[in-house]
């Protein structure tokens, strides 16, 4: 869970990128969009075959 505290003085401009900030830290978009789909056990073992292959 991400929680961004509001100091004195910031902005609502300012605590929106600090909280899109700390989302793109902790890649919870991404993993947002792997739960979206159903993927088979296959699929995923491709995936980290080509993950491992790109390092």
């Amino acid at each position: 869970m991400v929680f961004v505290k509001a100091k004195k003085g910031d902005s609502n401009d300012s605590l929106i990128r600090k909280f899109v900030r700390k989302i793109t830290e902790e890649n919870l978009m991404q993993q947002i969009k792997d739960l979206q789909f159903y993927k088979t056990p296959s699929e995923l073992r491709k995936e980290r075959k080509n993950r491992f292959r790109k390092k």
